[in-house]
């Protein structure tokens, strides 16, 4: 702690974000490394992992990890797996995930009794990876038996339950059920307020899928403030971070969505010059990044660099999700508005077919996307009744 104390003191004049108390904590951890290395990498990378840089946080925990390992220590090793399965989830590697959540299941499973927080936490870790395997009804089910448990053990206002409370409300909005996110959002707010993390990195997570909900209720004005203030937030506290840059990403959606290009543009290449580095092309919110990204060089009419965004954006959802997830569909709507701005309406239909039978295999969570495929197939339709020779 003192090392972090140090490096919190060498940031220049005013505040030090936590970003920057971290980067000088981890440079100091490499020249300096003692008998207390072990302890501080695993600090260090839970508290990158808690502002959103889950690069750096695997880098630290996988070193813990492997002391923990060469010791014969399996308590230390099962809790860096677990860590590691939640990092290795929010980059996007999910056989990675998959793995680690094994690992850490075969040490907490052999006596639940003694290890109720763990078994929540990678219950968390669980309904994320299911989530995107498009099991959503069982991710829902798996957070709410892990409220259930921390609830009965520990009493309605633990810390982790706020977390899954988020997490549930998520699976709740995607599934539709917007009164069912709200509810789940009122009640990690409460638990947030009882427990004093209402600064917390998940008390801004919160603030962000409150505009989400008032987006889906049809109060976009209303959405942009809140997402503005999430933004705001996050950056002051904490720095550059995949969770700044995902909230970025549905700011600069929504401004986009109002044709506001030139201001949307900017947002999103700031969002993407963080998230690429910090979490490599994989991760679902790189992705998304250049999908928009995409849409908006169309907009401005650059559209060999739009074509060249899109194509590497669908190779990479494709082999991070697979060859039909939502992220391809939504990858698909955008080529198909490029292959038709560059006179292709073919090939700009085959695409949105694709496109819609993907989004409409996602159930719910595609529903939303579906609503906006009818005006790119008006204007695929329309070129294509021109290039079709009309009858004497």
């Amino acid at each position: 702690m003192l090392m972090l104390r140090a490096a919190s003191q060498s940031g220049g004049p005013g505040f030090a974000s936590a970003r920057q108390v971290l980067d000088a904590a981890a440079g100091q951890l490499q020249r300096e490394a003692d008998g207390s290395a072990p302890l501080l990498s695993r600090t260090l990378a839970e508290l990158y992992g808690e502002i959103g840089d889950p690069r750096a946080a695997v880098g630290l925990m996988q070193r813990y990890a492997d002391g923990a390992r060469a010791e014969g220590n399996l308590r230390r090793l099962a809790e860096a797996n677990l860590a590691l399965a939640a990092y290795h989830a929010q980059l996007g590697e999910r056989d990675k995930a998959q793995a680690a959540v094994r690992d850490a299941k075969s040490y907490f499973d052999a006596d639940r009794a003694r290890h109720p927080k763990q078994l929540a936490e990678l219950a968390g870790v669980d309904a994320a990876l299911l989530r995107e395997a498009g099991r959503r009804d069982e991710a829902m089910q798996r957070l709410r038996s892990a409220i259930a448990q921390l609830t009965a053990l520990f009493g309605a206002d633990n810390g982790e339950i706020a977390t899954l409370q988020h997490n549930l409300a998520v699976h709740a909005l995607e599934a539709g059920d917007v009164d069912g996110a709200v509810k789940a959002l009122d009640e990690a707010e409460r638990v947030l307020a009882a427990s004093g993390r209402s600064r917390s990195v998940v008390a801004i997570a919160t603030l962000g899928l409150r505009a989400a909900v008032a987006l889906r209720r049809g109060d976009a004005a209303g959405a942009e403030r809140q997402w503005r203030e999430a933004v705001d937030w996050q950056r002051r506290d904490y720095g550059p971070s995949l969770a700044l840059a995902a909230i970025e990403l549905n700011l600069g959606r929504l401004i986009m969505a109002g044709s506001r290009f030139s201001e949307a543009m900017p947002i999103l290449d700031r969002a993407l010059a963080v998230a690429a580095p910090l979490a490599g092309e994989s991760s679902a919110v790189t992705i998304m990044l250049r999908q928009s990204r995409a849409i908006g060089l169309m907009a401005e009419g650059r559209l060999a660099e739009a074509r060249a965004e899109i194509e590497g954006t669908l190779k990479s959802a494709q082999a991070a999700f697979g060859e039909r997830h939502p992220y391809v569909g939504l990858g698909l709507v955008a080529w198909s508005q490029i292959l038709l701005a560059q006179g292709d309406p073919v090939g700009a239909k085959q695409a949105l077919d694709a496109s819609e039978s993907m989004l409409r295999a996602a159930g719910p969570a595609g529903a939303p996307h579906l609503a906006e495929l009818g005006p790119t197939r008006e204007l695929i339709d329309e070129a294509l009744r021109a290039r079709t020779p009309t009858q004497p």
